[in-house]
């Protein structure tokens, strides 16, 4: 297991006992984790209870800080209060920072001598031993469940039923808030918190789900085999947590292998990620799909030999916009092609560049119509209206005129832009020689130095929390401004020089 070194805040012990007391009420979960990021989750009653009972009416040292390098683990409370202890030597509660006397830390290292980690060798282990498991049949049978709130995900091959309580949708990723097993009519619960749908292995003797599936969540993959439920922990695993990835789902592609997605745990694309296999009994990862440019794999559905997987595409530069494509892949025929690359290409490349002859060639842009049809106003800004549109105009420098499409019409503006499409209709009308997400908006032609000079150009752009198009013919020529409320056409702006 790869050694990481790590600064952490520490605390010494200095002058007498304070008074402190630690009361604790409500302890609702533990999870140790290592100075490498391996981490487990403390499920057994009877370790929680003890530690409760530890912890309850402790008496606390006063502390100050200092730096020391690395540490061999850590342990965060949740409850009635937040706690996090360092290496068993100092405690933060709830953002103030104390100390234990020597004897709370050697009981609590006691109580959790299969969690704790020691150094060997340069590496980090278990204390007892290299694989920590937790007992959850015997302890945690549950009365009165009411299982018509359950979702069936299916038998194992002794019969037994595996449940779970389906909390909702994280974009793509279905959220389950407990699993339950049901054996000889006795339900037990597997586990409880943010997790994955649980999904069963070919033979019918294993379940994994991820646990910790969200925004800003680590996941970690859960196996329960028997009555015992362990974590798939690794160098590789850590290595890829260590760049701010996380593990999102899974299902099983045979009975040693799953296939996950395991994407960023913070930031604003979320929703997914690449996809990997991984080896449940060596915990070694193989890269499948490499997704960049914007794109992320957000769902796994496999079918023998065919995995189903849906990529999400961004639209737009503030990453608000999306949508979603189903591809298949035979895995045994791709096995040599692997990782399978998903990236922004050019498309809609047949489509031309909107010319000025496209937006002059409609009759509502005539500028000989607009000036006879708004003779009678006494300024040079004001408003037409007849049966079929909505728009004003303003005369700037004598030359240019705009007008400002802002109703609905029968009419078709040129492209067949209309006031009410959404954002991909409207992208859908032009090419798109380049990724707008890597080149500063422009997703076809050139962004000139000079308004003067500019030629041949689409761009988008965000102004006041809004989305916009800038379309441009050649230099001199007619332009148009598209602009967008979320992500439907508000107002179309076209620009033209007024000749006469």
């Amino acid at each position: 297991m790869k050694k990481i070194i790590l600064l952490v805040m520490m605390l010494l012990l200095v002058g007498c006992q304070s008074d402190t007391i630690l009361t604790y009420e409500k302890m609702d979960s533990v999870v140790v984790q290592w100075g490498d990021g391996v981490s487990y989750i403390v499920d057994d009653q009877k370790i929680l209870d003890e530690l409760h009972d530890l912890l309850n009416n402790s008496v606390l040292l006063e502390a100050k800080p200092d730096e020391i390098e690395g540490y061999l683990y850590f342990i965060d409370i949740s409850g009635d209060k937040k706690i996090r202890i360092v290496n068993g030597l100092t405690v933060r509660i709830d953002d103030k920072d104390y100390a234990f006397e020597a004897d709370i830390i050697e009981d609590m290292e006691s109580i959790l001598e299969n969690y704790i980690a020691v150094m060997k060798d340069g590496h980090l282990v278990s204390k007892v031993t290299p694989e920590v498991e937790a007992t959850v049949e015997e302890d945690n049978e549950l009365q009165d469940v009411d299982i018509n709130s359950y979702t069936l995900a299916g038998q194992l091959n002794d019969g037994s039923e595996v449940y779970y309580l389906d909390e909702g949708d994280y974009f793509k990723l279905n959220i389950v808030s407990e699993i339950l097993i049901k054996r000889n009519d006795i339900y037990h619960l597997i586990d409880k918190g943010a997790l994955s749908v649980p999904t069963i292995n070919p033979s019918g003797n294993k379940i994994a789900y991820v646990n910790g599936i969200g925004f800003e969540e680590n996941g970690t993959i859960n196996i329960y085999q028997d009555g015992q439920l362990s974590q798939v922990v690794s160098e590789d695993i850590v290595t890829v947590q260590e760049k701010s990835r996380t593990i999102k789902s899974c299902i099983w592609l045979d009975d040693n292998r799953l296939i996950s997605i395991i994407g960023f745990d913070t930031g604003t694309i979320t929703q997914g990620g690449d996809v990997y296999s991984i080896n449940v009994e060596t915990g070694d990862l193989k890269l499948l799909i490499d997704t960049k440019d914007g794109k992320e794999v957000v769902l796994l559905t496999i079918e023998d030999d065919l995995l189903n997987y849906e990529v999400v595409t961004w639209i737009d530069r503030g990453y608000m916009y999306y949508t979603y494509e189903i591809y298949q892949l035979e895995m045994g025929s791709a096995s040599n092609q692997f990782p399978v690359i998903i990236e922004w290409v050019p498309w809609n490349l047949e489509i031309p560049y909107l010319s000025e002859k496209e937006i002059l060639s409609f009759e509502l842009f005539d500028s000989t119509i607009l000036k006879s049809d708004l003779s009678h106003l006494e300024f040079s800004e004001g408003a037409y209206h007849d049966e079929n549109i909505d728009y004003s105009f303003t005369e700037f420098d004598d030359s240019i005129w705009r007008i400002d499409v802002i109703g609905k019409t029968d009419y078709d503006l040129p492209r067949g832009l209309k006031v009410g499409q959404t954002l991909e209709d409207v992208l859908n009308k032009f090419p798109h020689e380049k990724n707008y997400l890597k080149s500063e908006g422009v997703f076809y032609g050139e962004r000139s130095e000079s308004t003067d000079t500019q030629d041949y150009m689409g761009s988008f752009s965000i102004e006041d929390g809004h989305y916009k198009l800038f379309i441009t013919t050649k230099p001199g020529g007619a332009f148009m401004a598209i602009y967008f409320e979320k992500d439907t056409v508000s107002k179309i702006e076209v620009y033209f020089y007024n000749a006469n």
